[in-house]
């Protein structure tokens, strides 16, 4: 009963993970969708005529008055008017979102227009001058593009990890296989012909811990890209589709070139950019299975040991089946085995790889703010003087 237990707790463990995530991620999409609702509002304002409807979004109407009383306060989105405004024989109290050089304009005594929409008054109209209230639908609105799109990336980088950890930490506890006397027997009635002799050859295939960081990125950039801030979306679409061209340009050179060779005489590996590097077989002790530490996560790798004990090659399960590089190695006569728990390797990370990162990192955050920055712009246009 016991590892039936543990097995149901940890399920339940990460199935609570999951639906925190779940609820991150769609608490961003709700304030992206409410953001979107201002957006949405704000063009309908626009577009509305002139008619007695006062209850439809299509309609507004204008109203004559005059300013009874008028204070400028400043903000820190910039100077306010609150006003007293004598219509229709009631006096309404509105504020007013004002520039600077606006402040001379505003008297009391000023007779006026009172545009009035919904219900509510959006706009005083004073000459050939609109002056938007608070209530206006095409005025500024709280910024909740942005917390929506960083609560999005947040449940996307945060599904990556719990979905990448799960994974590697599953691939670590199934690592003990050596590859099969059928495996070993078929490599070696299939040898290939190589620039310096005959051998075989492991060429990187993508697996899950490459292609679930891809999938849910696109899924992040699919979710929220209808919901951007339309001024500047486009731009953000722009940059992202570039830096993910970049990615996938990346993962297809290594799948094209890299590889790992082996013969009776030499191990090689060709890098992403067609580069290989030699180690004399005699050069070689072992090729061992074991655990790594590459990218925070412990996966299953080859480790290649010289005779000085030097560690002379890593390929790890990222983009290699183990057991197909143990196979080609047991066919070239080098010998094979499994590391015991005490063998563990955390992988370096070069300099350039760090400031690759960083640089992504920044990439990254700057095309989020130019994808929602700056927020909702004060005073947006209301609708022509004419109304």
């Amino acid at each position: 009963m016991g590892p039936v237990v543990l097995r149901f707790a940890t399920t339940r463990r990460f199935s609570r993970a999951y639906l925190l995530i779940a609820v991150v991620g769609a608490a961003g999409c709700v304030f992206l969708l409410i953001d979107r609702s201002f957006y949405d509002s704000a063009d309908q304002f626009r577009a509305a005529v002139e008619c007695p409807d006062t209850n439809s979004t299509q309609c507004y109407q204008l109203y004559p008055g005059v300013i009874d009383a008028v204070r400028i306060v400043q903000t820190s989105g910039g100077p306010e008017a609150p006003v007293d405004v004598t219509s229709q024989g009631t006096t309404h109290h509105v504020t007013l979102l004002i520039a600077d050089a606006d402040e001379s304009l505003l008297k009391p005594g000023a007779e006026v227009r009172v545009e009035w929409y919904t219900g509510n008054i959006a706009s005083i109209l004073l000459g050939d001058r609109i002056f938007p209230t608070s209530e206006n639908p095409a005025g500024p609105h709280p910024n909740f593009a942005f917390v929506g799109g960083v609560l999005i990336w947040m449940a996307a980088m945060f599904g990556v990890i719990m979905l990448v950890n799960r994974r590697a930490a599953g691939a670590v506890a199934r690592m003990q296989v050596l590859p099969t006397k059928q495996q070993v027997q078929t490599l070696a009635a299939s040898p290939q012909l190589l620039s310096y002799g005959t051998g075989w050859i492991v060429r990187a295939r993508p697996t899950e811990l490459i292609v679930l960081p891809f999938a849910l990125a696109l899924v992040a950039l699919a979710s929220e890209w209808p919901l951007m801030n339309r001024d500047h979306g486009v731009a953000g679409l722009i940059g992202e589709a570039v830096l993910l061209t970049a990615a996938v340009v990346r993962l297809l050179l290594t799948l094209l070139n890299n590889r790992f060779t082996i013969d009776r005489t030499t191990v090689a590996v060709t890098d992403w950019l067609g580069r290989t590097k030699q180690w004399p077989l005699e050069t070689v002790a072992t090729a061992v299975l074991g655990s790594v530490r590459a990218f925070g996560w412990w996966i299953p790798a080859i480790v290649f040991i010289g005779r000085d004990g030097a560690y002379l090659l890593v390929r790890t399960s990222m983009f290699w089946k183990p057991d197909e590089i143990l196979a080609a190695c047991v066919t070239a006569g080098l010998p094979v085995g499994l590391a015991g728990d005490d063998f563990k390797i955390v992988l370096p990370i070069s300099p350039q790889y760090r400031l690759l990162a960083l640089a992504i990192v920044l990439a990254e955050l700057a095309l989020l703010a130019i994808s929602i920055l700056p927020g909702p712009p004060a005073n947006l246009p209301v609708p022509p003087a004419t109304h």
